[in-house]
């Protein structure tokens, strides 16, 4: 798991990489979960996510979580605005895992970063927005190794704000260039979140390289407010 998913209130002041607080002060632990890792106890054996710490010495303080099998996940906690590694990577192979944004012709772009520590999330939830010019036809791409997976499935959450494609498309390739559709979403509503999980099929199974693409169908209709800009978040 990652240390930012152990909220401390009142927030710490960071010196030497170390979380200080004035002496006698009290600390509230919060453990959260997530889709992958769920909290299951405390060193000292507590199974209570909420934990109580007076701060009169020093403390290393060690939160236990289980863990599903996974390839690699993204979560958006932390700043980051294109070419991002995988914020939750299951082996040294999916470290090197990016998400893109791309267009068909291989370039790539930053995009608006809607992160929990930069921005606070969008829409209720930390994400990247797209906020190309919506006829650049820019576009979110992921590949993973999956050598030594399975029984693969695919969940991701997409919404959009101002101008977007209704239909969003999620394809798979074990080429890079050859797509197929996994499903797709269709988005009516601004500012809401439609989230989708979707099997890839045997295939898949064992393959040195699974690209995943959420793609708008571009013949779909112009949804939202008019804007130039593309608002696809994920």
């Amino acid at each position: 798991a990652k240390t930012y998913m152990i909220n401390a209130s009142p927030a710490p002041t960071v010196v030497g990489g170390k979380n200080m607080y004035e002496n006698g002060v009290n600390v509230t632990l919060t453990a959260s979960n997530n889709d992958i890792f769920t909290f299951t106890n405390w060193e000292n054996n507590e199974t209570n996510a909420v934990r109580s710490v007076s701060m009169t010495e020093n403390k290393n303080l060690t939160a236990v979580y289980s863990a599903k099998d996974y390839l690699a996940a993204w979560d958006f906690y932390l700043t980051g605005n294109g070419g991002r590694v995988a914020d939750f990577a299951s082996n040294s192979e999916n470290e090197a895992s990016t998400l893109v944004l791309r267009k068909a012709d291989g370039t790539t772009s930053s995009w608006l970063d809607k992160s929990k520590v930069a921005a606070g999330g969008y829409e209720g939830a930390p994400a990247a927005v797209n906020w190309k010019p919506l006829v650049d036809n820019y576009y979110y791409q992921i590949a993973v190794n999956a050598t030594e997976f399975i029984n693969l499935s695919l969940k991701s959450s997409m919404l959009f704000n101002y101008n977007a494609y209704s239909v969003q498309k999620v394809e798979y390739s074990l080429n890079g260039t050859d797509f197929t559709t996994l499903g797709q979403l269709e988005m009516t509503s601004a500012k809401v979140w439609y989230p989708t999980t979707f099997t890839l099929p045997a295939a898949a199974d064992h393959a040195p390289k699974v690209y995943i693409r959420w793609i708008p169908d571009y013949a779909s209709a112009v949804v939202g407010t008019a804007s130039s800009n593309d608002g696809t978040a994920i």
